[in-house]
């Protein structure tokens, strides 16, 4: 029984893995430094080459080196400023933990504590708009500091870059030598099913991840990304963010996913190629973004979460670009697979999966309660290893173990693979609810409502399935809805989908709106607070 698909090695190289991520930013960055790596569109848009990007690092590379904690917290969107500030704290041998300014007070002030933060480097501008945010005592403007950096010092380390042999410059900057399985970045995952756990990655993880994605050909050379998913997120920092900077692609900014005639405007005037996010983020471009604007996108990456009923061959046909799904975990530093157009001679997209599984990785199914390895192509829990699967969570030895199986990191999410190492994903484990010993999917009956016409062409979430617990059946099904609905309708739509009459839900409650995060995925710790505490209103 072929239990497991190992993946190819073709097209990366391990050796290159094994470099201090400080050398390896730098001598990207000095390889072609008249190359445009961002366009910052946050106002008027400006054009930033390798040169400049890593002029700017540098001097606060050097400004930033003497202080004696190693984890600074970063709150920046995308963007110039969100970039050099990482980059800055890399060069200077400091971890970044960029924080969900987004999130709660609680569960903010919890990672500022774990990592022990005592300084975040952010602007006014963001102080002001987030004044619940548990800002401490320093707080270094980067807007302010960009602006007093000498242009005699700026001109100097460009000059230097023009110069200077690549090796030499390493050796004349004294780079920070950590690599391998040092910590490289600090991010807290954002909680969706509790609470948020940190997620230390390694240089050799963020490095990998970034040669993975250059063999996969997702992004290939001098491609145009948008950069809209916050720092925070592990794709927004891994792929739209560092990936520019270590690799021939140029990174088109916006300050938020949500923008969305900003986003417009700005794939427009610059001819941005790929667009990445959440099926939640990409929904609302089907009302609200002219297929004109969008002539240039190639395809977009969809992740984070299960596709909606349609959405694929909606985007397809409104705006002739592939919508092509992939899976990744901030866990795998993000990215595990994603599906491909196809070649003239390669089927590089498989129907219902999120794509091949990248090279250099490892996956099997094993059963969700005796961890036995299953064959291929039955469904159980996804297990992976791999240069991208990430060490252990931060601080937690407990949570660790658990989320380890003999070597194998579990994922989470049930699935299987096929014999060509294309993987499927069913759901997250605890999106499934165990009834009367029946496991029920949420995504599921989710998809199966679409179709109700309540709450037909909404642009966002406008409905959930989330499950209580039950002293009789172990758990009870409840659909949160913004619109007001009887549960004997949605009954009766259920029984025309065939659904079995065990996974009805019990309750529907009506919402304001449903709990999501930034990312856009549903906040599913959020939505079970959500019927909860409704449901306990009405008995009370």
């Amino acid at each position: 029984m072929q239990s497991e698909f190992q993946s190819t090695m073709d097209g990366l190289d391990p050796s290159y893995w094994e470099k201090p991520l400080a050398q390896a930013i730098v001598e990207a960055l000095c390889h072609d430094p008249k190359r445009t790596v961002l366009i910052d569109c946050a106002q008027d848009p400006r054009v930033w080459t390798a040169s400049q990007v890593l002029a700017l690092s540098y001097a606060l590379a050097k400004r930033w080196n003497v202080w004696d904690e190693l984890r600074v917290g970063v709150v920046l969107p995308p963007g110039l400023l969100g970039m050099v500030a990482n980059l800055g704290l890399i060069l200077a041998g400091k971890v970044p933990v960029n924080l969900n300014f987004t999130a709660s007070a609680s569960a903010i002030q919890f990672a500022m504590e774990s990592a022990g933060i005592e300084r975040i480097i952010s602007t006014d501008v963001m102080v002001a708009q987030f004044q619940d945010f548990p800002w401490p005592e320093v707080i270094i403007d980067l807007k302010d500091l960009l602006e007093a950096l000498p242009r005699v010092e700026l001109g100097a380390i460009m000059g230097l870059m023009r110069f200077t042999p690549t090796e030499v410059l390493k050796r004349l900057w004294d780079l920070p030598l950590a690599k391998g399985d040092d910590e490289a970045i600090l991010l807290f995952t954002s909680g969706s099913d509790g609470q948020p756990k940190g997620v230390s990655l390694t240089h050799r993880n963020l490095l990998a991840n970034c040669d993975q994605i250059h063999a996969s050909t997702v992004l290939p050379d001098g491609i145009r990304v948008l950069s809209a998913l916050p720092l925070f997120h592990s794709f927004g920092f891994t792929v739209t963010m560092l990936y520019p900077v270590l690799k021939h692609a140029t990174a088109v900014s916006v300050t938020s996913p949500l923008e969305l005639k900003k986003i417009e405007t700005v794939i427009k005037e610059h001819r941005v190629e790929v667009l990445v996010g959440t099926p939640t983020l990409f929904r609302p471009y089907l009302k609200r973004v002219s297929p004109e604007a969008l002539r240039t996108v190639r395809y977009v990456v969809a992740g984070a979460e299960k596709t909606q009923k349609g959405l694929h061959e909606q985007w397809e046909a409104a705006f002739g670009s592939f919508y092509l799904e992939g899976y990744g975990l901030t866990e795998t530093t993000p990215v595990v697979s994603v599906n491909l157009p196809d070649l003239p001679n390669q089927v590089r997209t498989r129907s219902g999966s999120v794509g091949k599984l990248f090279p250099g990785m490892r996956a099997r199914a094993v059963h969700p309660q005796t961890l036995e390895p299953l064959a291929l192509g039955a469904v159980g829990l996804v297990e992976l290893q791999g240069p991208n699967v990430f060490g252990g969570y931060f601080q937690d030895p407990e949570r660790t173990q658990r989320a380890f199986h003999d070597g194998w990191f579990v994922t989470g999410d049930l699935g299987y693979l096929d014999t060509d190492g294309f993987l499927y994903i069913e759901g997250r484990l605890s999106r499934f609810s165990k009834i009367a010993g029946e496991m029920v999917p949420h995504g599921v009956l989710e998809s199966a409502l679409m179709d109700l016409d309540v709450w037909s062409g909404a642009e966002t979430s406008a409905y959930a399935i989330t499950a209580i617990e039950d002293a009789a059946r172990g758990e009870s099904i409840v659909l949160l809805s913004v619109e007001a609905v009887e549960l004997e309708r949605v009954r009766k739509h259920l029984i025309q989908q065939g659904i079995p009459a065990l996974w009805h839900p019990r309750h529907v409650l009506q919402v304001a709106v449903i709990p999501t995060l930034a990312s856009g995925k549903l906040d599913l710790d959020g939505c079970r607070r959500a019927a909860q505490e409704l449901l306990l209103n009405q008995l009370s």
